[in-house]
């Protein structure tokens, strides 16, 4: 009985750590400055006019040729300070807007081309 004891305790230990870590490629951050290569993506879902709470986001690559992008447009709505909804395009690209855009207005939505 005292083993079963000790294999249950073992693996509770086991879970908590486990759902702790993070793995290498998933890095936390509160702004793109905490990024290296790519930005700072916010987590906050919209519904609506509104986000839910913000607690950070994660680090995202810069974008790369036929990556979705989005060009930020009057009225469109503001990711949190310091994150962005998508990384925009890397060196040497332009994000090539499409006419197209969501509801809530996060901005127009484009393809990441050669300039």
């Amino acid at each position: 009985m005292r083993g079963v004891v000790q294999t249950v305790i073992f693996l509770i230990v086991l879970a908590t750590l486990a759902s702790t870590i993070e793995p290498d490629r998933v890095k936390r951050c509160k702004n793109s400055k905490q990024c290296k290569n790519g930005c700072c993506l916010t987590k906050v879902q919209l519904r609506g006019k509104r986000g839910l709470d913000y607690n950070g986001g994660i680090c995202g690559t810069f974008g790369e040729i036929g990556d979705d992008c989005l060009i930020a447009t009057d009225g469109a709505i503001a990711p949190p300070i310091g994150t962005e909804w998508k990384c925009p395009c890397g060196d040497g690209l332009i994000c090539d807007g499409s006419g197209q855009f969501t509801l809530p207005n996060i901005g127009e939505h484009g393809v990441c081309t050669e300039e």
